[in-house]
């Protein structure tokens, strides 16, 4: 099974957030013991789709307070363990030309 979490975020914090660059997104739903990759794309899913290699983020969880970072310093191609969280987000977008799509799958 070809599972994968598909995030939009903005090229820079959202209006009126400090750090916050997408809207909530789990990684509940993958095996607890799944490999993920995550790749950062411009025009995804476009004839013009390009890897956003340049574009550096952080994975933050949405808590009553404040926010934990889950992940700091990813870029595209970064392969990481399910931390199985939910409510999580992308913050803190760095190089950004222009807003991105971040795809997480198995």
């Amino acid at each position: 099974m070809n599972q994968a979490v598909i995030i939009v975020s903005e090229k820079q914090p959202q209006s009126g957030q400090k750090e916050r660059s997408s809207n909530n997104f789990t990684l509940a739903d993958f095996h607890e013991d799944a490999r993920l990759t995550v790749r950062a794309y411009y025009d995804y899913d476009e004839p013009t789709q390009r890897e956003a290699a340049d574009i550096v983020f952080d994975i933050k969880a949405d808590r009553t307070g404040k926010d934990p970072v889950v992940l700091s310093g990813i870029s595209s191609g970064y392969v990481m363990e399910n931390t199985h969280h939910r409510n999580l987000y992308i913050a803190n977008p760095r190089n950004a030309a222009e807003s991105f799509t971040v795809k997480i799958s198995v």
